[in-house]
């Protein structure tokens, strides 16, 4: 059963990512959350990662980290010269929805040995997406590819948590759930409508969210909308109502309200931070 979930709805996606650059001492990304998995590997020199509720990590040249989506943190640069880096953002899912990265206790940092397989193959996505010869479908196959070698190469880091696997694979009835909510993310949801998809009480729906996920049914809706309106705020020109009405809000005042209290900023100083460069004093 694990390898049919796998086989069906196993999706990988490159969203963007940073050839080798240096960012100057000083700069900051100031704190930020974001709707992807980030990698990134300190080519030279060294910098501060900071994560919410943690301990400050001190990274060193040929060093590696990883932040999951939707954790709050912020990298600032620390060394006695600017600092070379190289970074990209992706996503890994199962069933149309479920953070596939949430399954995996995954290291904050990555020695500087260990991280090599991981730092080629961003070097290769990164590569890859600035070619603009290479024809669009080899290109696909190929970022696939590179893909699920990146992910290979972290499961080989990481411990799986057995115990949340089982359930989504026992409880592979839920793909239905997963799926509605992926399609219907501009609607009202309730859990009733969830737990009468998947055939079970609205307690028992709730429980098994909290088993696999580590959420409740609403809070993985309400997480799932918050991304979804940050990669449109991201990567499209929509108004900032637009984008409202498509992750499932349609009054944009409860929207921006709720934007910020997730993610720190305001929707449009979301967009404003994504489309500056990545290091700046002003943040």
């Amino acid at each position: 059963m694990a390898s049919r979930i796998v086989n069906q709805s196993l999706k990988f996606e490159y969203y963007d990512g940073c050839p080798p650059d240096d960012a100057p001492l000083g700069s900051t990304t100031g704190w930020r959350k974001l709707p992807f998995l980030l990698f990134s590997v300190v080519l030279d020199g060294e910098v501060l990662l900071r994560i919410k509720k943690s301990d400050d990590v001190l990274i060193k040249k040929g060093e590696a980290w990883l932040v999951p989506a939707g954790l709050m943190h912020k990298i600032d640069i620390i060394s006695s010269k600017r600092a070379w880096l190289m970074w990209c953002h992706i996503n890994f899912t199962i069933m149309g929805t479920v953070d596939l990265i949430s399954q995996l206790d995954i290291p904050v940092v990555i020695g500087a040995k260990e991280a090599i397989p991981l730092t080629n193959t961003c070097k290769d996505l990164v590569t890859l997406d600035a070619d603009k010869v290479l024809n669009p479908l080899r290109m696909a196959v190929r970022q696939k590819e590179l893909g699920f070698r990146f992910l290979t190469n972290l499961m080989d880091l990481s411990k799986m948590r057995f115990e949340r696997i089982d359930i989504l694979i026992s409880d592979y009835d839920l793909e239905p759930v997963f799926e509605y909510i992926k399609s219907h993310l501009a609607d009202a949801m309730t859990i009733e409508d969830l737990a009468r998809i998947a055939c079970r009480s609205r307690s028992g729906l709730h429980q098994t969210f909290r088993e696999i996920i580590g959420k409740t049914p609403m809070e993985f809706i309400r997480e799932l909308r918050i991304q979804s309106a940050q990669l449109l705020l991201a990567g499209s020109d929509l108004r900032i109502g637009e984008i409202a009405e498509r992750v499932g809000y349609h009054d944009p005042f409860h929207f921006s309200r709720t934007f910020k209290v997730s993610c720190g900023v305001s929707p449009s100083r979301f967009r404003w931070e994504q489309r500056q460069a990545p290091w700046s004093g002003e943040h």
